[in-house]
């Protein structure tokens, strides 16, 4: 296991011992009101349950009408957004892509998908988002830049 990995993981258990006693609050609780159960019901009775479907293409058109965008898809998980945004972004083999350590299985493996190569950042304890210093430093320490392109 590499220092950069060792150092990922003590700080993942380092927050997670902190945040442990804290109140705990749900991510998402779901509301549903009675056009929300009408439609639930409807896309059961007709088997439309899964990735494709009428509501499928009726929620993708609300959307790019609303974002005046005629380029929206609609994915069944997060871990198939991800996916899709780095195909569209041309990540490909031996691409490597920076991860905030703090993170969900998802992300590496979006990443492995594409054969690309994944290096968590370390973040900080404010906002557990990546850590601009600790970025420079890392980026330092595995990077070379030549005629102003980093390797």
């Amino acid at each position: 296991m590499n220092n950069s990995l060792k150092s990922s993981l003590f700080e993942i258990d380092n927050l997670i011992r902190k945040f442990k006693n804290k109140k705990k609050t749900q991510l998402n609780n779901a509301k549903f009101n009675s056009d929300d159960k009408k439609s639930i019901i409807e896309c059961l009775n007709t088997s439309y349950v899964s990735t494709h479907g009428k509501k499928t293409k009726e929620f993708e058109k609300k959307l790019s009408k609303l974002l005046n965008n005629k380029k929206v898809i609609s994915t069944i998980n997060g871990t198939s957004a991800l996916h899709a945004c780095l195909v569209a972004l041309g990540v490909n083999k031996k691409d490597e892509v920076l991860l905030p350590s703090f993170n969900y299985i998802a992300s590496p493996n979006c990443v492995k998908y594409l054969d690309a190569i994944p290096h968590f950042v370390e973040i900080n304890e404010k906002d557990l988002c990546v850590c601009a210093n600790k970025l420079e430093k890392y980026l330092k320490e595995i990077c070379t830049v030549k005629n102003n392109i980093c390797y």
